[in-house]
């Protein structure tokens, strides 16, 4: 049998492997080239193994796949439409922010990878990038920004500037999606909008050194990359749509007026367009599939049937020439590949944000949690009754209305009623029937905001990404259980946290739902310290979920 031979046509037929194997490529392929691939052994061959690295989705019907498979596989069909091909700063760029989403991690060399192994700025990008601690949500949407840029007919920047002053008073409502594009996008306008934003910073800083005795209680110390980013970066915001429009005014009337959180905001800006703005390193490479390749087992790519080709655009044993013809393969790459990117990217973003954010435990357990999560996401109406381990009657009854905005504690003594729509509380001393009035000031709003938007009081953490790395989850069998409803699963989530003298506690809660809907109906919370020879139960939370009758009555008894 001869062996196939790899050759200066094989070369060029590389670059069109990945058009070749899709139903419907962006580009053709020459027919010179498909001729080639027909006839030659070695291309055959690698394209045999590129598809078998990229068709295992092909092999198993879609339905029987996660979502985090099939965005995984996306992503990664993303990165070898690059094989063959030069790779540069420009065409990595708007992989870097995904590369950083823990569901969707890629564990093997791809030609993007490859170029960021290669580039020290490219690498500088990732880590300011995963610094910032933005959700997986937001790095998908900057994935988006940077993969994405203005047509020549959106250039009028007119609209955009007009709008500057409403999107620095973070009033999305009154601009529109368009509109908060455009500024994300155009270099020119988003340059006006950060120089308004400083001229507000600076007079706000001026007001603050005036009134040095007025201190907001807003933790503004917390207040994270994560917390500002919409306001900074409002791209893929249409303000027609916003389903978070309720809940941003409570944590904005904060924002707008305060020095450290518009700092912050100025901080993020200049971080994520400096890396957008970027130019060239000047280091590129060429990713190709090659059973030959003599790989040293020191290298990064041991193992793997893989060359890397770098160049150094910068370096000075290059012609003029040379780096002329580079330069245009690099810019007509990048530019050809960009409507792929535009088109792709949000493709798999619907996937990804569909899935869960649940990264601390293994896939399959993260996803049972996530399905609790997205059951309360779900909820209307909420009712709690929080009871202590050795008492028969609450200590504490909650009532949560979403559509409503409406928030309500009872205790043995009073009862208090938030209206977040109206930013009005009621108090009502049960002793004495005495009614107080107040106005919700922002950091009570934005508090309570923040509570009716998440888990609703119910999960022992908000969202969950707060849950810490070393929590543990796991399912309860039937003979691990004393008393258990039917239709009913248990689960334990159980974490360790540092006291305040340096030891550590465990803390744990079993949370019995209804199999057919995933929503808690008991949640048995526990708690452990060095001293404590087992777990000793802290609390009990029966929940139940109240139609908007049954919650429209209650909220009338509840009106004082």
């Amino acid at each position: 049998m001869i062996a196939p031979n790899y050759n200066k046509f094989c070369a060029e037929a590389e670059r069109h492997y990945f058009d070749f194997l899709r139903d419907e490529a962006e580009r053709p392929v020459p027919s010179e080239v498909i001729d080639h691939i027909m006839g030659c052994l070695y291309c055959r061959e690698q394209m045999s193994r590129l598809e078998a690295m990229l068709a295992e989705c092909k092999e198993r019907p879609q339905a029987h796949l996660t979502q985090c498979q099939m965005a995984s596989t996306a992503i990664l069909k993303l990165h070898f439409s690059f094989l063959g091909k030069h790779v540069n700063c420009a065409d990595a760029r708007p992989f870097l922010p995904n590369l950083l989403v823990p569901t969707t991690q890629i564990r093997m060399p791809t030609p993007i990878t490859a170029h960021i192994d290669s580039c020290d700025q490219c690498k500088e990008d990732s880590k300011k990038l995963q610094n910032l601690g933005l959700s997986p949500k937001q790095l998908i949407t900057l994935s988006q920004l940077f993969a994405d840029e203005l047509d020549a007919d959106e250039t009028d920047c007119t609209a955009a500037r007009e709008a500057i002053p409403t999107v620095v008073a973070m009033a999305f409502g009154q601009t529109d999606a368009k509109t908060l594009r455009h500024l994300s996008l155009c270099p020119k306008c988003r340059q006006e909008l950060y120089k308004f934003r400083q001229t507000i910073l600076e007079q706000t800083k001026i007001l603050h050194s005036e009134n040095e005795t007025q201190k907001s209680t807003f933790p503004c110390s917390s207040v994270g990359a994560n917390d500002v980013f919409d306001y900074c970066i409002p791209y893929g915001i249409d303000p027609a749509s916003d389903e978070y429009a309720k809940f941003r005014k409570s944590l904005t009337t904060h924002i707008v007026c305060c020095a450290d959180c518009l700092d912050k905001i100025q901080q993020l800006h200049k971080t994520i367009y400096d890396i957008a703005d970027r130019s060239e390193s000047g280091v590129a490479t060429v990713f190709h599939i090659d059973t030959t390749a003599n790989v040293e087992t020191e290298s990064i790519y041991a193992g793997f049937p893989v060359r890397v080709e770098t160049a150094n655009l910068d370096s000075r044993e290059q012609t003029h020439s040379e780096k002329f013809e580079t330069t245009v393969k690099l810019k007509s790459a990048s530019k050809s590949f960009r409507p792929l990117l535009k088109t792709a990217l949000p493709i798999a973003a619907v996937l990804m944000v569909g899935i869960g954010l649940f990264f601390n435990v293994h896939t399959a357990k993260g996803l049972v949690i996530e399905q609790i999560y997205r059951a309360i996401d779900m909820v209307k109406n909420i009712h709690i009754s929080s009871f202590a381990p050795d008492k028969q009657k609450a200590v504490q009854e909650t009532w949560i209305a979403r559509s409503s905005g409406l928030y309500v504690i009872k205790t043995e003594n009073k009862c208090t009623l938030s209206n977040i729509s109206d930013r009005i509380q009621r108090s009502k001393d049960l002793g004495t029937g005495i009614i107080k009035q107040t106005s919700l000031g922002s950091d009570a709003l934005a508090g309570i905001a923040t509570r009716i938007h998440s888990s609703l009081d119910i999960m022992p953490f908000r969202t969950p990404t707060d849950i810490p790395a070393n929590a543990k989850w796991s399912e309860l069998t039937d003979s691990e259980l004393t008393v258990k409803a039917s239709n009913t699963k248990v689960y334990e989530l159980s974490w360790a946290e540092n006291a305040y003298d340096g030891s550590t506690i465990q803390k744990s809660c079993r949370i019995f739902t209804d199999a057919s809907t995933n929503l808690p109906q008991k949640i048995q919370s526990f708690k452990q310290s060095p001293s404590d020879l087992q777990p000793v139960m802290e609390s009990i939370m029966i929940i139940e979920y109240p139609g908007d009758e049954e919650m429209l009555a209650k909220a009338e008894v509840m009106s004082f």
